[in-house]
Formats: C-alpha cells, sequence, structure tokens
C-alpha cells in the first residue's frame, strides 16, 4: 500500500474510532480519575519537618532493585520508563531538597523546638551522589514521554543525545494531525504510538493499523520500527483470546499486561509464542508493570484492605479509578514489587513497562520546599 493510500486509510480508521463509546485507558497522562481536592490545595504546615525524603530516589531505587535482579536472570532484559525524564537528571527540585536538609539540620537547636531531639531512626537516606545518575541511566533502554508530537512538547537536547530509545504516545485532536505526527516521528527516528480517543487507545488491536511494518527480527527496542500497547484486556473475557489476537499480528514490540485481569498468570509457552510476529520473525513483549500503585484486581489485594490500612495505602489513584498510590518505599510494597517481577522474568516476558512514576509529584507537594 502506497505511503498516500496509508494515510487516507488512517484518516477514516482514526474518525471512526473517535465515535466509539468510551471504554478507560488508565494510563498516565490519558485518562484521569481521583483529581486533587481542595484540602491538597492549600497546605497548612506549622512547623516545617525536619527533613524531607528524597522522592525521587526512592523511585529510582525501585528501579535499580528490579533492573539488578532482571539484569542477572536475563542481560537482555529490557527497562522503558514512561514519562520518567523527571528521574534521569538531578533538576531544581532535588537542589532545593539538598539545600533545605542542609540547613535544616545545621541549625542551631535553640532557635527551633523542632531540633531538640534527634532520635537514631531518623530517615537521612536517600541522598543523591554524582556518580548514582550515570550508573542508573545505563540501566535503562528506553523511555516512553507523553504528547510529544501533536501537543509541541520539547524533548531535551540531552535526552536527545542519549542511548535510550524513544517513544512517542501521542493524542492527536485530528487525524491530520495523526499523520503529521507520523511522518515528524518517523523522520527522527522515534517509535509513535498515535490515537484520536484515549478511551480505545490501550484495550483494542482489532483497529490498529501497523505504521512501518518490519519483516526484521527484534532483538531490542533500538531494532524496533513500531510498537502496540495493549495494557487494558478488559475487553476479553478469556485470556487465550487475548493471546491469539496478540498472534495474529506483526508488531515488534507488545506491551501488555503481566497478569490477565490482574489474577491469571499467562502460560511461559504463551508469552514464548508472542516473541515471534505472525510473519515469524521474532519481536519483544513487554510487560506492564506499576511501581507506584496498588490495584484492587491484582492478585496480591487483601480483602482487608482499604485506604490507609495499611498505613501505606495514602492515596486514591489521580489515574486509575480504583487503585491507590503507596508510599512505594515501604518494604512491604517492595516486597510485593520484588515478588511480582519474579512472576514476570519466570513467566518469560522480554522487559517490563514501568509506569506510576510521576506520583513523586504528589509526595513533594504534600512538603513544599518554597
Amino acid at each position: 500500500m502506497s505511503t498516500r493510500r496509508t494515510y487516507i486509510y488512517l484518516s477514516f480508521m482514526l474518525a471512526a474510532l473517535a465515535l466509539c463509546p468510551n471504554a478507560g485507558a488508565g494510563l498516565y497522562g490519558f485518562s484521569s480519575a481521583n483529581p486533587p481536592t481542595h484540602e491538597e490545595s492549600i497546605l497548612d504546615i506549622e512547623t516545617p519537618p525536619r527533613y524531607i525524603p528524597n522522592f525521587r530516589q526512592k523511585i529510582r531505587s525501585n528501579i535499580d532493585m528490579i533492573a539488578d535482579y532482571a539484569h542477572d536472570q536475563n542481560p537482555d532484559f529490557q527497562i522503558v520508563l514512561h514519562e520518567g525524564e523527571d528521574l534521569l537528571k538531578k533538576n531544581l527540585w532535588e537542589y532545593h531538597l539538598s539545600g533545605y536538609n542542609k540547613v535544616r539540620n545545621h541549625s542551631d537547636p535553640n532557635d527551633d523546638p523542632s531540633f531538640l531531639y534527634r532520635t537514631a531512626d531518623d530517615d537521612t537516606t536517600g541522598s543523591l551522589q554524582p556518580e548514582d545518575l550515570p550508573k542508573f541511566r545505563r540501566k535503562i533502554n528506553a523511555i516512553a514521554l507523553n504528547n510529544v508530537f501533536c501537543h509541541g512538547r520539547k524533548i531535551s537536547s540531552d535526552l536527545k543525545q542519549s542511548d535510550l530509545r524513544l517513544i512517542a504516545i501521542d493524542q492527536c485532536p485530528t487525524s491530520i494531525m495523526y499523520e503529521e505526527a507520523l511522518q515528524e516521528a518517523f523522520g527522527e527516528n522515534i517509535l509513535f504510538y498515535g490515537f484520536i480517543n484515549p478511551d480505545l487507545a490501550f484495550n483494542n488491536i482489532d483497529r490498529r493499523h501497523i505504521i512501518s511494518e518490519n519483516a526484521k527480527n527484534i532483538f531490542n527496542l533500538t531494532d524496533a520500527k513500531n510498537i502496540l500497547f495493549l495494557t487494558d484486556d478488559s475487553q476479553y473475557k478469556k485470556s487465550y483470546e487475548l493471546i491469539r489476537n496478540l498472534q495474529n499480528s506483526n508488531f515488534d514490540v507488545i506491551v501488555m499486561p503481566a497478569l490477565f485481569h490482574g489474577t491469571e498468570p499467562f502460560a511461559p509457552e504463551d508469552i514464548n509464542s508472542l516473541k515471534f510476529k505472525k510473519n515469524g520473525t521474532t519481536r519483544l513483549v513487554l510487560a506492564e508493570m506499576n511501581l507506584t500503585e496498588a490495584d484492587p484486581k491484582m492478585y496480591y489485594w487483601k480483602k482487608s484492605w482499604k485506604l490507609h490500612n495499611p498505613s501505606w495505602l495514602v492515596r486514591p489513584s489521580f489515574v486509575n479509578k480504583d487503585s491507590y498510590i503507596t508510599q512505594y518505599w515501604h518494604p512491604d510494597w517492595r516486597k510485593i514489587l520484588s515478588t511480582h517481577l519474579q512472576g514476570i522474568i519466570q513467566t518469560g516476558f522480554s522487559g517490563v513497562f514501568l509506569t506510576g512514576l510521576h506520583n513523586h509529584h504528589y509526595f513533594e507537594q504534600q512538603l513544599p520546599l518554597e
């Protein structure tokens, strides 16, 4: 099919998608739930805390844990961050944090009663060392950014010049803007996943036309020419229906749930079968893994759990209606992440697509540095 005919086909297809009923997306940046409350917007802190944790470094620590374990099991395991650009370098917030903690911990205790006592178990860990970030970045294979082309988001020159594979996930207002974004992404060698209706963007494969279909073997993300996000499996009643649909496709990279409906593990032979495109060449199959939010539909959820019980379930998710933001540095949550990762590796996935990386902003806003 010629390029012009392909774009005409896409225009009709995207127009049809825009008229379809809502189904829910659940990927940060393209769906919303549980917006900020009035109380959260008018914080009243009588006594500034003596120490503010580095919430970004705590997410980096979780990613480090995942990458180190995964690469010990499989050196080719792919690590992809969704909206994790804030984690790749030390930015203004962290410089302010370092200054704040330094000043607060070296003040004259006679001037501030909050410094009268210093317990042995005070949390003074989590500082960012100069050598940490280069080592951290080398563990990452790719980063996915929202709305790069259709909304004019600027990609930093540092990111463009890095070894990271760039992925653009774009909600485009019109089919014409979609076509323009597609051509621009192709010219910059950025993996592009575009759509008009976010409610159908991550749960439907039947109407997705492969752009830059590729008959070559895909061994890592740098080889890929196209990608599919099917992170919402609610449209499928049986796991074999989902597997069969994916088997009959030629996408270079598939991003999918780690478990069917959050509770049913995929058989290793099913995931292995997905590593081959319909045309017979190899591809990558990545499992979505949320690092900061607990989902009641997941296998680990206990019936007695609710907001603040356990204490590390701190707030309803901004993105997913029924999920909860966790204290993602809490040992109990990290144990869940560890077990979850082991299952992903044992099932045979090629890598992970890490989500929930934006939630450090929530904790930072509770303890502003202004």
